[in-house]
């Protein structure tokens, strides 16, 4: 019997699912190009909104054979001076470099290279673009070092909120750790830059930034440079976020 690829209830996965699990892009993506005409099953072009396939199915993007990969969820300390770009020069050090399972990881926010703390990285990129947005309500704690004392009045104006980019951002917590000029930061959206630009609001320069607590992970047990691999409840924690 001849199989059909097209819309049977009983095939197993979404294309817009398999596609995206291949790494070649979100889900939400997918059923762009699905609907332009570059996805084939089989050979046979599907653009029909919630077609599914299963296992045994040959799926093609562009012409090219895609298949679906172990999706990995990597939570990393990372080290100063290393860099989170992808494609680097040689000279430089790559996060990348210290991880195994190193293929086709995304980083979820971006630190620069002088910063430490937890990073996530992962392959599932409807989750990197989910987590990426600053929209979104995920509560980070950071250990900061800054240029100088930060003044009692300062430190009183930031908890009040300040205007940065025509909104108001009003932290959830600042207070002082050990130093005036060490200051412990909880914010629950808008990642580091926005840290870095309310600083700087008020002339102060960020010499250290280690961040301490992401979205419910900590580095409890995990030195710098090390990784380890997130549990399957605390992958659904983030995709419930």
């Amino acid at each position: 019997m001849k199989k059909n690829h097209k819309l049977n209830s009983n095939l197993a996965i979404r294309l817009n699912k398999f596609i995206a699990n291949s790494g070649v892009c979100s889900r939400r993506e997918a059923d762009i190009f699905i609907k332009a005409g570059v996805v084939t099953v089989n050979g046979k072009g599907v653009t029909k909104m919630g077609a599914k396939i299963n296992e045994n199915d040959i799926v093609k993007f562009n012409g090219e054979t895609i298949t679906t990969k172990k999706q990995i969820y990597i939570l990393l300390n990372k080290p100063k001076n290393y860099y989170d770009e992808v494609k680097l020069n040689n000279a430089r050090k790559n996060i990348f470099s210290l991880i195994k399972e190193n293929k086709n990881l995304f980083p979820v926010d971006k630190m620069k290279s002088y910063y430490t703390g937890l990073l996530l990285l992962t392959n599932d990129i409807d989750l990197k673009n989910k987590l990426s947005n600053k929209k979104k309500n995920i509560k980070s704690i950071y250990q900061i070092l800054i240029d100088k004392d930060l003044k009692e009045n300062d430190l009183q104006s930031i908890r009040k909120g300040v205007m940065i980019n025509n909104k108001k951002i009003v932290l959830k917590s600042i207070q002082y750790i050990d130093n005036k000029n060490e200051i412990g930061i909880e914010h629950n959206n808008g990642g580091i830059e926005i840290i870095i630009k309310l600083l700087e609001k008020f002339n102060y320069k960020i010499l250290k930034l280690d961040r301490v607590f992401w979205a419910g992970l900590t580095k409890k047990n995990l030195p710098r440079k090390k990784y380890r691999a997130l549990n399957e409840s605390e992958v659904n924690i983030l995709k419930r976020i």
